[in-house]
């Protein structure tokens, strides 16, 4: 029982440090999407002053420069996105590290469970065995007390 006791012990270790690890990568995702959503929103703004610029305008040369310009806002949502994505992965394995880490406490608390009941038996053996001895020490003495107040209560002494 010991064994299977610190082999669980350990795996919950190394889950709650893989746990650990993960809470620190998402919190690195999380500033790398905070960062990429701004960008792209200073440059969706940027884009949508141009484009009220170029309506008042009314320039028609600008044309490949709009397209380009759409484009490069497109790949700023994309690398966005992509940020989103990694963050939902690094949840989605923090689920699983949880799962995991709650199946690796219910094997201790079973483990612990299953070495319940023989060590009561042991307590109660040592107890009973403690409470002999004490008798074994204290029994002859009152007996001995028990006949000298039965005998010898009538004398001097």
């Amino acid at each position: 029982m010991k064994a299977a006791q610190d082999s669980v012990a350990a795996d919950i270790k190394s889950v709650q440090s893989a746990l650990s690890q993960n809470a620190n990568d998402i919190e690195d995702a999380e500033f790398l999407l905070n960062s990429r959503s701004m960008d792209y929103r200073n440059q969706r703004a940027s884009f949508e002053s141009w484009i009220q610029t170029r309506t008042a305008t009314a320039s028609d040369d600008q044309n490949p420069e709009v397209v380009a310009r759409v484009q490069e806002i497109e790949q700023l949502k994309l690398a966005e996105r992509q940020a989103e994505r990694a963050i939902e992965t690094l949840r989605q394995e923090a689920v699983q590290q949880n799962r995991r880490l709650a199946e690796l406490e219910t094997q201790r608390r079973e483990i612990r469970d299953a070495a319940y009941a023989p060590y009561e038996k042991a307590r109660d053996w040592e107890v009973l065995k403690v409470f002999m001895l004490r008798l074994a020490l204290t029994l002859p003495l009152l007996l001995v007390s028990a006949w000298m107040i039965a005998k010898k209560r009538g004398s001097n002494y």
